[in-house]
């Protein structure tokens, strides 16, 4: 519970404000034109002045303080894109070399310092000045006071200080292009004059500066504003001339009559300037009941704990209705709340701006433009990158369109390995049109705009579809519009060049969400809450990295010294907005919920908000029966297991493992009774639930595929020398020649086309990997001391292993073996050899002192010696395949680790033995290597328990809590993090 009251709140703003309409103008609606700073004000102020009506109508106009200066003027304000092409021009015939590309990022930057400097009414031909020399501040710009003629000629002097300036090519670019903003301005200006058009800074200086301009209103009211700039004021000045101007300021008596609270660092001076509508009180903050202060563990989780927010409201009787507003200053987290949101608590007015660069459209175009900046031609035919091909392929909006086609192409390519991805496989399938290849920028444009479009009538009816759709269909508008502006333009630009000026312009795309404000719970941005008033605000976001946050120093051609002199917007004045902003949504609400991400991490810092340092330092302690509450939101304990997870083998977990079990049934291979050993779990993930990895492509080689191709090239080596009586002689002889031969048989046998193995980063580097690999294989085996001769190369093998002492019960033993030999050990004895080969390095692997140990892992330290286990396991069958009377009566064991095969290189198996020294009178390690007979009896027990227990229906599958899981599991998210691995 947040301990809410059951109070009545003062007036709203609104109701305040409709009250002293209709003492003022009684009889003049229809003369009265309201000027709002937001348009949402609109309905509810219709809403409250109805009631003084009687039943007729109200018939305000209602305008924003960019329509009223509009309608003074007869130029047009075009789109940005329009206006930073003009302003390119111009600044191109002063920097020639400079592309639009680059110049699109900073010429926004300079196009906002334009609109500054003409809000403020400063001249630019004296800002854009060099100024060093104190005596020429004091005789031309003798208008500014002494402490801001010191700050500029500081600043200059530092610019231009021998030691520095000489050190600083960044000092000598910023004098550069400053020597020539001043003539950029004034040619910018008159390009745009004599094309009917203007940014609105420069409007609003033509009608605050042009004294024949006049506006033909009786009644005009301004209401609801904070920062008022120069040039605003000027024109509200000649409206009070010609007018009866009224202003309506939102404001309270905490942050206006004291000078220390920056929230009214505006708003003071407006009060002063401009008299407010009498009736409105200002005295409303004290009227909070609680605070309610929620520390998070993440975004996620304080959108979750807006439910039981909203829950705990619901159960102290609150009707949660428009009087309810959720507050997001970080509009990225709008859909997620959407989502997270109960469905009774619809409907939801949904009222802010949602940034089009968080939507699932922009990333389909951004994909879009990747699939065509990545094209390569080879013969002739177009050659996709696989990685753009396959993020298309699953993104959402296709994946809903049509999964079953792109699925099948995208298991085609990951199965053929195609890093490049040749036009011809997409055929048919492609009915949105995507995989095709455009070759100018006008092609570029309708390509992607019909790609939105198409996609817009595929999408499948959902939740979300509506909004999906808005996406789209935003998309392909925006596509339009700046197509026919660079069309228009004439600006040269090249496939990469549009592509990086498509996605900025779609970056600064913002949609707008309007409610209608009739019932439900409210949701908008911070700004949109401007006049508005709620009994219960809930804002997210609130640390200091979104409120105010890093927005506070914007990007500017203008230093902070040059902007503080001339009394241009600072940081300082910009926190000051955000302060009032604040403080004015929270001044006529009852109980206030300020939740914020506690964690720091990336860009973020964890740190509450100054805002909420400042409710506890200085206004809470002024109130009286306020309730504050603070209580961190984090993952609850019940989230975390305690125990490791099981999985009870019911009938159709006995059905899976029975199957293993019949006659010519599944084969238990010796890699899976290795997983079973090391994580009974991840056997049951991996053969029993049949949660196979998902197959990705890599085009950096990875272990497995490395060990593929030397596997491959091997085998085709090894298959000249095949049954030869002795195989040392013919593998000496074969040259480096048909050693490459097999490398790039092997490599062409795994990547489907030439393009495809060429496009491998690393691949010149692993052809001589491999290369020295394979000599170091030949040379080894040419030199052995024994003859031998090779029978088997990847040759499947089984036999059927009695276990539990149970003749009856027996499971499948089988698998590939790389390579068998014969070894000729005497003129009258002769050994198979099982040769496994390993890529990776042997680091002591080839060694073990027990078989019990080996076959059973019982400390969470110690890992399986897959390596031995699986080779043993092939011993195991060969061993038991051996015909009777045949003089082969013994199998070694040999593990060919190929990057340690020099010279001294000893193959064997070894097992380590505890021996009586007869000299010393001690035990002794002895190490001996290895051949099956002389473990059989011990390691045939051993499996034949491990299998018992495997086969055990009263034994579920445990989960290990091996350290290394979370690195080395691919089924780690699927399980759960055991308890010991929490917080590493």
């Amino acid at each position: 519970m947040f301990n809410v009251d059951n109070c009545t709140c003062c007036m709203k703003f609104i109701e305040e404000l409709a009250s002293a309409i209709w003492n003022k103008y009684p009889n003049e609606f229809g003369t009265l034109k309201i000027v709002v700073s937001s348009s949402r004000i609109r309905v509810f102020l219709n809403e409250a002045i109805k009631k003084y009506l009687n039943g007729s109508s109200f018939e305000a106009e209602y305008v924003s303080m960019d329509d009223l200066v509009l309608q003074c003027i007869k130029l047009d304000n075009p789109v940005q894109i329009k206006l930073l092409s003009e302003l390119y021009k111009v600044y191109n015939k002063h920097f020639p070399s400079e592309t639009f590309d680059h110049f699109y990022n900073w010429g926004q930057i300079l196009l906002k310092d334009f609109d500054m400097i003409d809000r403020h009414l400063i001249d630019a031909g004296q800002v854009f000045q060099n100024i060093s020399d104190l005596k020429e501040l004091d005789t031309v710009f003798d208008y500014l006071n002494e402490e801001q003629r010191k700050v500029i000629s500081e600043f200059w002097n530092h610019m231009y200080s021998g030691d520095n300036f000489s050190q600083s090519e960044y000092k000598k670019r910023f004098l550069d292009i400053w020597r020539k903003l001043g003539a950029i301005y004034e040619e910018f200006n008159k390009s745009l004059l004599s094309q009917g058009l203007a940014y609105m800074g420069m409007i609003y200086r033509k009608v605050a500066l042009d004294e024949n301009l006049a506006i033909e209103d009786d009644n005009i009211l301004f209401v609801g504003f904070n920062t008022v700039s120069p040039a605003e004021k000027k024109i509200i000045e000649r409206l009070r001339k010609n007018n009866n101007v009224s202003f309506a300021w939102d404001v309270d008596d905490y942050y206006l009559y004291d000078t220390s609270q920056e929230a009214g660092y505006y708003i003071r001076e407006n009060v002063r300037e401009f008299e407010n509508l009498p009736q409105i009180t200002t005295n409303h903050i004290s009227n909070i009941k609680s605070f309610n202060i929620f520390p998070c563990g993440s975004d996620i989780l304080s959108i979750q704990h807006v439910s039981n927010i909203l829950q705990s409201l619901e159960e102290d009787g609150k009707k949660l209705d428009r009087e309810t507003v959720i507050v997001l200053p970080k509009e990225g987290l709008l859909v997620p709340l959407l989502y997270a949101l109960p469905k009774k608590y619809s409907p939801l007015n949904v009222t802010m701006g949602y940034p089009f660069s968080t939507s699932g459209a922009f990333s389909l175009v951004e994909l879009l433009l990747l699939l065509q900046m990545n094209v390569k031609f080879s013969d002739g035919e177009a050659f996709f990158y696989h990685e753009d091909v396959e993020h298309i392929l699953m993104h959402p909006y296709l994946r809903e369109s049509n999964p079953e086609v792109y699925d099948r192409v995208r298991r085609h390519i990951i199965n053929q390995r195609l890093i490049r991805v040749p036009l011809s496989v997409f055929g048919p399938c492609d009915e949105l049109g995507i995989f095709r290849v455009v070759d100018d920028v006008k092609a570029l444009f309708i390509y992607l705009e019909s790609v939105m479009r198409t996609l817009m009538d595929k999408l499948q009816p959902s939740a979300d579809v509506k909004l999906r759709r808005e996406f789209l269909y935003t998309a392909a508008e925006e596509l339009s519009c700046l197509n026919r502006t660079i069309l228009d333009t004439q600006i040269e630009l090249t496939l990469g060049i549009a592509s990086l000026l498509i996605k900025k312009h779609l970056s600064d795309v913002t949609i707008p969400f309007k409610g209608d404000f009739s019932e439900g719970i409210q949701i908008m941005g911070m700004l949109e809450t401007r006049c508005l008033d709620f009994k219960n605000v809930i804002i997210l976001s609130m640390t200091d990295d979104n409120y105010p946050g890093r927005n506070l120093s914007d990007q500017s051609f203008i230093p902070p010294v040059i902007r503080y002199a001339y009394d241009l917007p600072t940081p300082q004045s910009k926190e000051a907005m955000y302060a009032y902003n604040f403080y004015r949504l929270l001044q006529r609400a009852e109980n206030v919920f300020l939740l914020y991400c506690s964690s720091s991490g990336g860009m973020t810092t964890g740190e509450k908000s100054r805002y909420i340092r400042q409710l506890e330092m200085e206004l809470i302690p002024k109130l009286e029966n306020v309730t504050v509450n603070t209580c961190s939101v984090g993952v609850g304990v019940d989230m975390l297991r305690s125990k490791p997870l099981e999985i009870p083998k019911d009938e159709y977990v006995k059905s899976i493992l029975e199957s293993y079990t019949k006659k010519g049934g599944r084969i238990l291979y010796p890699s899976d009774f290795s997983t079973y050993l090391s994580c009974p779990m991840k056997f049951y993930f991996s053969r029993i639930a049949g949660l196979t990895e998902e197959k990705t492509l890599d085009e950096n080689m990875d272990n497995s595929m490395f060990g593929n191709i030397f596997h491959e090239a091997a085998d085709i080596i090894y298959n000249e020398v095949k049954n030869i009586f002795d195989a040392r002689s013919a593998l000496g002889k074969i040259g480096d020649d048909k050693v490459n031969d097999a490398i790039n048989s092997a490599i062409n046998k795994f990547y489907s086309n030439k393009e495809s193995a060429s496009s491998i980063p690393e691949i010149e580097v692993i052809r001589k990997i491999i290369f020295d690999y394979l000599k170091n294989l030949l040379k080894f085996d040419s030199l052995y001391q024994l003859q031998f001769s090779v029978k088997y190369l990847e040759e499947t093998i089984t036999y059927c292993f009695e276990f539990d002492n149970d003749s009856s019960r027996c499971v499948n033993l089988g698998g590939r073996l790389d390579r068998m030999d014969h070894i000729q050990k005497s003129a009258w004895e002769k050994l198979i050899r099982i040769v496994d080969y390993k890529t990776g390095s042997s680091d002591g692997k080839k060694n073990f002192t027990s078989v019990e140990k080996l076959l059973k892992i019982e400390n969470d330290d110690e890992e399986v010696n897959s390596n031995i286990v699986n080779t043993l396991i092939y011993c195991l069958i060969m061993y038991h395949n051996l015909v009777d009377g045949d003089k082969l009566k013994d199998v070694c064991p040999a593990l060919y680790y190929v990057r340690d095969m020099h010279s001294d290189y000893n193959p064997n198996i070894t097992i380590t033995q505890q021996e009586f020294d007869v000299k010393s009178g001690k035990q002794k390690n002895v190490k001996k290597e290895l051949t099956y007979s002389m473990i059989q009896t011990q390691f045939e027990n051993s499996l034949s328990n491990r299998l018992a227990e495997l086969f055990d229906y009263s034994i579920p599958f445990k989960q290990r809590r091996s350290k290394n899981c979370k690195e080395y599991c691919p089924y780690f998210d699927v399980c759960g993090a055991p308890e010991n691995l929490e917080g590493e």
